[in-house]
């Protein structure tokens, strides 16, 4: 039900005029409803940096030429270059720098304050020693120094060829083979101030050079008999060597006068002495006439053992 705006009578809803003055109703306002609020946005999708990485880095694929990217990656390994070399170089500089402070006494890397030990010298109790393989020589080091300390005394010791001969940390040296080596004690406190001694390594068994030919062969005609001359060849060899030829084998060419050769005579021998001469002799030789005619002898082979 609702009220008459004239005369206050109720009347049904829906009339349009009251029924009791005949006045006429005004039109029932509807009002429609609010709008619902709007639903919130949905986050964003999560994205982390090695996918955001991924991301700009196809993009950046798509959108540029091969030779922008190729520029591009040059100039990344340049700048990565040109920050890490320079570490390198640093760090290098600082080993380098640690290693020629040395020993010093008066702050954590040794030494004076005031900077380096002076060294004066290094001079060792022999400059040149002949070894045999396997024989060891002892060499020392006189460090003069200022201040005298015992840590500014300390010497590094080094080889040339560690396989002609070696040398320990207390300056022993060990013969390893035939050669020469130059072993160096350096400073430890100045790597510019060392002393050296040459070690000779010589040979430990005889070779062809240390039998010495003291008297060419000479070739003597003696017969000629049928179809064959005959013939002596006589000649002397030194042993030359400090230690025993066990075995000599020697090889005696003789040649025509045009110089070909015509027949080769072996010659052996046993045990040699050091400074001891052997005679090699052969008296009667015998070669076909139709050969030619032998006018001089050579040795053209020499062969040394010590077995």
């Amino acid at each position: 039900m609702i009220k008459c705006t004239n005369c206050g009578a109720s009347i049904k809803e829906g009339a349009r005029t009251c029924e009791f003055c005949g006045g006429v109703l005004p039109e029932e306002k509807v009002t429609a409803p609010p709008p619902p609020p709007p639903s919130p946005a949905p986050p964003p999708p999560q994205q982390n940096s090695f996918s955001f990485f991924n991301l700009h880095i196809s993009d950046f694929f798509k959108n540029h030429k091969k030779a922008t990217i190729i520029v591009s990656c040059v100039a990344f390994a340049v700048i990565v270059l040109s920050v890490v070399l320079p570490i390198v170089w640093v760090m290098n500089g600082m080993s380098s720098l640690f290693d020629d402070l040395g020993d010093y006494t008066d702050n954590p890397f040794g030494g004076s304050s005031s900077g380096k030990a002076a060294v004066d010298s290094v001079a060792l109790n022999r400059t040149d020693v002949t070894l045999e393989v396997g024989d060891i020589a002892v060499l020392s080091a006189t460090v003069t120094v200022s201040p005298d300390t015992d840590n500014n005394r300390k010497v590094k010791w080094s080889s040339s060829d560690i396989f002609v001969a070696s040398v320990d940390a207390s300056g022993v040296v060990t013969a390893k083979k035939t050669g020469t080596a130059t072993i160096t004690a350096t400073s430890s406190v100045n790597s510019a101030v060392r002393a050296a001694c040459e070690i000779t390594v010589p040979q430990d068994k005889p070779m062809a050079k240390d039998l010495v030919i003291t008297e060419e062969p000479v070739l003597t005609l003696t017969r000629t008999q049928g179809n064959y001359r005959y013939f002596s060849i006589a000649g002397t060899v030194k042993n030359t060597f400090k230690k025993e030829m066990k075995s000599i084998f020697i090889s005696v060419t003789l040649f025509d006068e045009n110089g070909t050769a015509l027949s080769t005579i072996p010659f052996n021998h046993k045990n040699l002495a050091p400074d001891e001469s052997w005679q090699f002799v052969e008296t009667n030789r015998m070669i076909a006439i139709a050969t030619g005619l032998p006018v001089k002898a050579t040795v053209t082979s020499v062969n040394v053992y010590d077995f």
